[in-house]
Parts: structure tokens; sequence; C-alpha cells
């Protein structure tokens, strides 16, 4: 643009504005921008366009994502797309174009369900010729996570390419029927039962009842959220292995933390439901993502369990350790979560039965007989108050293997794993109390006496207002001070902070 010079005469005090020249600015009289030609950024860009005779600001460029679970239905959609296309040439170009550079195609074999594999283009760069003479590029490109599908084209056959695809791909979804995480991975079918779950006689009802509804129900069950409440190992994640086991016509999708860190919760939950409602009677899964439970989730979730969009077919369950991270909003309307089941630690009775169980199949003699009485199971029973579902299987397994080293009788080795599971127990515990430097940790003699007092009352309290962790802690803490006002070298500000501190 050219300068202006602002200046102001003496005699008549008026401003003039004078046009100066810049010879540093280019000529731009009769500059047209259509009749510029550069040179493509890419070489991509470079042979599409000469492939599909336009210039590069011409193409049309259409993206789409496809998913790792989705990627065997949406290729065989774009091999039926594409079975009477002509394809000219498949390249895998680099993408300098100063350096021009190439590597081979890469073709992945791909497991479509729980029963069929197929191999397809990943990675590369296919020049089509259409069936009505229209030209189309497509550019495949591989992550961690999926397929980017990049379309150039000079109408809108890259748009129309990618719809078909798409529409090909849901109305031939493979994962039908199927159960798998959404990673892709496909999980087997075992051969628990209801019968195999140790759980109270409300929680085994409740189970039977959800089968019954998404067995009879079908597509038509109204969509049903299921929140599952309870420390770990008390039976949560099994009883949705026997929903998956005993539901064969359902679709089964397992969401944990690992997809969460992936992919984040909230698109972790909008592609587990999509595909969910696509592939209805569905049964969708989150296991143990309350640290992934943040304001905008938490929305995600309301809109897509209770939102304008109503759909049937789709039991949601969420199971967690942890029900006070909940927020309220989640929980607290009708619609979202019909069920709430807390899954509480065995009883006596419950703990004799799951020694019973295990030990039957664990713990065998030579000719097939069960080696563990009912009176066994009770006295095992009565020293393993506490014990979750999970600690009573591994208590079984440890003792079947005591008895196998040590040829002694069930009831010694239970004895034994019993005495290292408390072991292991006492040592992690200590390993949580204890500083990072895991030092033995010295009262000062000037403060024991004044703790004395105070270690005594929150002992009490411990088990009711305060944890023995949470005691144990505050001795490491108190410690820590007691320690700190010793040392000579501390200032006078940071010895009265200290000692407020105590």
């Amino acid at each position: 643009a050219p300068l202006e010079d602002k200046s102001v005469s003496s005699s008549t005090k008026v401003s003039v504005r004078r046009t100066l020249y810049d010879p540093t600015l280019p000529e731009t009289k009769g500059f047209k921008p259509e009749n510029e030609h550069l040179e493509a950024s890419t070489l991509e860009y470079d042979w599409c366009s000469k492939f599909l005779g336009c210039l590069v600001k011409d193409l049309v460029v259409t993206t789409t994502f496809v998913p790792n679970t989705r990627r065997g239905s949406w290729f065989s959609g774009a091999n039926y797309v594409t079975k009477d296309w002509h394809r000219t040439d498949l390249r895998n170009l680099g993408s300098s174009r100063d350096r021009p550079s190439e590597s081979p195609p890469r073709h992945e074999d791909i497991q479509l369900n729980s029963k069929f594999r197929g191999t397809f283009l990943t990675d590369g760069l296919e020049f089509w010729e259409c069936d009505d003479g229209k030209k189309l590029c497509v550019k495949r490109n591989q992550t961690w996570r999926g397929n980017y599908v990049t379309c150039y084209a000079v109408g809108e056959e890259g748009d129309e390419y990618v719809a078909k695809c798409w529409a090909w791909a849901i109305e031939n979804n493979f994962l039908k029927g199927e159960c798998f995480d959404l990673d892709g991975n496909f999980m087997d079918v075992t051969d628990e039962t209801v019968d195999d779950v140790i759980l109270e006689n409300k929680h085994k009802k409740q189970l039977q009842g959800w089968i019954k509804l998404v067995n009879t129900k079908g597509e038509s069950m109204p969509n049903r959220g299921v929140a599952m409440l309870g420390p770990p190992g008390t039976g949560k994640t099994l009883s949705a292995r026997i929903l998956r086991n005993e539901t064969p016509k359902a679709t089964f999708i397992w969401v944990n933390a690992k997809h969460c860190s992936h992919w984040g919760l909230a698109d972790a939950f909008c592609s587990g439901m999509q595909m969910a409602k696509e592939l209805a009677p569905a049964v969708l899964c989150i296991e143990d993502v309350d640290s992934y439970l943040q304001s905008r989730t938490v929305d995600v979730i309301k809109s897509e369990m209770d939102g304008i969009g109503r759909s049937t077919g789709v039991m949601t369950i969420m199971t967690t350790n942890h029900p006070e991270a909940w927020p309220a909003a989640l929980v607290d309307r009708p619609g979202r979560f019909h069920d709430v089941e807390e899954f509480n630690l065995p009883t006596e009775a419950a703990r004799t039965l799951m020694v019973e169980k295990f030990a039957g199949k664990m713990m065998v003699g030579p000719e097939g007989e069960k080696q563990v009485s009912l009176n066994d199971a009770k006295q095992v029973a009565k020293l393993t108050d506490g014990y979750s579902g999970a600690h009573m299987y591994e208590l079984v397994y440890f003792a079947s293997l005591i008895m196998d080293e040590d040829q002694c009788t069930p009831m010694k080795a239970f004895g034994k794993a019993i005495d290292k599971i408390a072991k292991q127990q006492e040592l992690l515990g200590e390993g949580q109390m204890a500083s990072v430097m895991y030092r033995k940790t010295v009262v000062p003699p000037s403060m024991k006496e004044a703790s004395e007092g105070v270690w005594e009352e929150l002992d009490e309290k411990a088990g009711s207002e305060l944890t023995k962790r949470e005691v144990g802690m505050i001795k490491q803490t108190a410690d820590d001070i007691g320690m700190a006002l010793d040392e000579e070298k501390i200032g006078s500000k940071n010895r009265t902070r200290l000692k407020r501190c105590g």
C-alpha cells in the first residue's frame, strides 16, 4: 500500500495528504491471482492434480477417520464400492516436495470378526478410474487408533465415495453379535454361567433379570443403565462376563481405563455408544474409569444415555470401586441408571461356598476325589474375614501349590497360604505408610511424651473416623516434623511454622 505523508501548512493550518513512492513495494497494478501458478507443497498434491487434470487449488479434498474396530467392515465396503472401477496405480509417496521419496504400500491382515480375517491396504495412494469415466485418488494413512482416508477429486466424487463406504460398512457390520473391546480386540466367550458365580441372592436374581431382559426383548429393549459399586474382587467384572456369556445374540463392547487413556473417556464413550446403537441388542460395559469422570465427560455421558435422540436395545454397565467420585448429576437422575447394585465383601457362608467351589477344581486327588471337606471349608472361611472373592480364589490357588510341593494336608496348606497372604498385606501396608526412602522412623525423645496420648486417641478412632492407614500417615508426618525441629540449621520462621503444624 502507498505511504501517506501527513503535514500541516504553517500559513493555512490545513492538513495535506501526500502519497510517497516506496521502491521496495512490488508492482501490483494489473495483478490477477488466477494467473499465478505455484508448485504444489507436497508430491501427493502434485501427482493427484496431474492425474485429475486440474490445478492444486481446484482439488476437492474429503477426509474421514476409520477406527480400528470398524476397519474390517469399512475396507470391505470400499472394495465393494470400487469392484467395477479400474485402479491404474498404487503408490506410497513421501510428504516432502523438495526431496521426493517413495515407500512400498503397506497391507495388513485384519480380523473382521471372531471367525474371519482379510488383507487390506492400510498405507498407500490409489489412482482410480471410475465406472462413469471420472477419476478419483484415495489415500490411506494408518495410525495407532485407526486409518485416515483422504479422497482427492475435481467434483463430488470423494464425498460420494466416503458416504457409500460408510453406508455399506454400517449395513453389513461384521461386529454384530461379537464380543470385542474398543481397540478392536476380540474376546473369547467363556463357559462361566450364573451358576458359577457366588453372589448374594439379590445380586444373583438381578443378574438373571438382566440376562432375561436382553435375551427376550432384544432390539426393542428400552435402553437401560446399570451401576455396579463395591470393593475390588467382589464380582462386578465377573457378573459382566457372565452377562456376556449368557446373551449370545447380543453385541458386547468392553471399555476400560486403557482405552480412555488412548481416546479420552468422552470420545471412548461416544464411539462405544454409537456402535452399541448400530449393533443392538448390545451391552456396553465401562469398567473402572472413575479418574476420567471430568465435567465435560459427565455431560457427554448424560446426553448419550438420556438425550433427545432416544434409542432402544442398549444396556450400559458402569463399574466402580469409588462411587463417591461420581458426580450427583450423573447418578441422581431417573432414566440414566435404572439399577444400582452394591457388591459387598462375601459373608462367611459365601466364603465357605467359594472354598468348596475353587478347591473342587484345584485340590483334587489322583483319582479325582475332592480333598477339601465341608468342615475344612468352614474353618478356612472363619479365618478369612475381610477377604474378597478374588482373595479367596488366590488363597485356594496358593494352598493347592503348597500342598503339592510340601505333600501336606489341605488344612496345613491353607494355614501356610493364609500366613503368606497376611505377610504380603503387612509388607504392602508398611510400604504405603513408610516414606519414599523406606527409612526406619524414630520419634525424637522430645516428641515421645507429648505424642503418646495423641496416638492412643487416634488408635481408638481407627476404623471409624480414621483408618489405620490414615493414622500411620499422620504419625509419619508428625515424626518428620519432630526430626525437622531437632535440626540445628533450621531458621526461626520455619521452626515456628513447623511447631504450628505439630
